[in-house]
């Protein structure tokens, strides 16, 4: 029972999800709280035995979440550069940045220049990798700022280009 707004209407104007557990007095929303999925709906008063309960779907929800990261961080990519094949982790690939007919791939340990579109750099990649210009692909874990025209990351600035900036922007938000 906030003022203006309830805790539906406020989860509803939120991008992205935060995992929920509602605690209150009002079992008649308990339906409702399908629509925006929650973790659980515990009705006051509250037994120990039912909050752990919910705790314990929490967990086990962020170690699914975690699991899934980890299975991403271990994919790996194989760029052809000249006659080398390199064989890079998708998590240590921080910028993917178009020059001429190749494409330059920033990773942690160095960079490495293959011939290929931005577009095909792109369906190599996952969906940890956003585009903010048609010169750049970016690694959403390494952006370490967002401006409305640029980011930051790895220490180097990359402009947002208009026709990328609301994606960009949904991502950060």
């Amino acid at each position: 029972m906030m003022k203006g707004l309830n805790g539906f209407e406020l989860l509803e104007t939120l991008t992205h999800q935060p995992k929920i557990i509602f605690t209150t007095a009002y079992s008649e929303y308990a339906v409702d709280s399908y629509s925006v999925a929650v973790l659980d709906y515990l009705v006051k008063p509250i037994h120990f035995s039912r909050f752990l309960k919910a705790i314990n779907k929490l967990k086990l929800d962020v170690h699914l979440v975690d699991r899934q990261n980890a299975e991403a961080s271990a994919k790996i990519l194989s760029i052809k550069s000249g006659t080398v094949i390199h064989r890079v982790k998708l998590s240590e690939i921080i910028i993917v940045e178009a020059d001429g007919n190749y494409c330059k791939y920033h990773t942690k340990s160095g960079m490495i220049m293959a011939l290929g579109t931005m577009k095909e750099a792109m369906s190599k990649l996952d969906s940890s990798f956003l585009q903010a210009h048609r010169s750049f692909i970016v690694a959403r874990q390494h952006v370490e700022k967002v401006e409305s025209h640029q980011l930051q990351i790895a220490g180097k600035t990359i402009p947002v280009s208009s026709s990328f900036r609301k994606s960009v922007l949904e991502n950060f938000t």
